[in-house]
């Protein structure tokens, strides 16, 4: 299955591993996968301070998950909603979004569904120009 495979992310500490499905397990072994979203979820990103975990629900949402660690225990939050996208592929595609150092942004790789497709076919005689 290419999003198990192509969605892990290592925390920022290096100490944990994010992958599809949205679960999270020590890198070192020992331990079990902890759920991080209520349902299933896709594309996990570390926070680059490592307090959060950011993901797709099913629906497109984009979802933040608060992160504890107490005694070297994983403790999530609850999944609290950020925003509706409309990625094209949330469980096909690499990532489809990144999140600025300070979390206060976000690039987000989405199509409206109402947007029309529009093809330039004559950009090679444009670039002569």
């Amino acid at each position: 299955m290419i999003g198990a495979r192509a969605e892990g992310q290592f925390s920022p500490d290096g100490k944990w591993l994010a992958s599809a499905g949205v679960v999270v397990q020590p890198v070192a072994g020992g331990g079990g996968r902890i759920q991080m979203s209520r349902g299933p979820g896709s594309q996990p990103r570390w926070s680059r301070d490592g307090k959060k975990i950011f993901l797709f629900a099913p629906d497109r949402e984009l979802m933040e998950v608060p992160i504890g660690i107490r005694g070297g225990e994983l403790l999530p939050g609850a999944p609290r909603p950020l925003f509706q996208t409309h990625v094209t592929a949330p469980r096909l595609a690499l990532f489809e979004y990144d999140v600025t150092r300070d979390a206060s942004r976000f690039l987000v790789k989405s199509l409206k569904p109402e947007a029309p497709l529009t093809l330039n076919t004559g950009w090679p005689a444009a670039l002569r120009r």
